[in-house]
């Protein structure tokens, strides 16, 4: 990995009006690559269509939420 390459995780991505989608987008087209998570199912696929908008990030429910 070189010095310009970066690494970020997102939590609490909810929708196209959050602080994370925010964060997230600015992060992404700065390079760093992204991890980013969401609350819970009732979130996901709308989460799910704004990661695909960040190619190469990473999206993934947080695991309690889901318990």
């Amino acid at each position: 990995m070189s010095e310009s390459q970066k690494t970020a995780v997102i939590f609490g991505l909810a929708n196209k009006r959050s602080i994370a989608w925010a964060i997230a987008q600015k992060l992404h087209q700065a390079g760093w690559q992204l991890a980013i998570t969401y609350q819970n199912a009732r979130l996901e696929q709308e989460a799910k269509d704004l990661i695909a908008d960040l190619p190469g990030a990473f999206g993934r429910a947080n695991r309690k939420a889901l318990r």
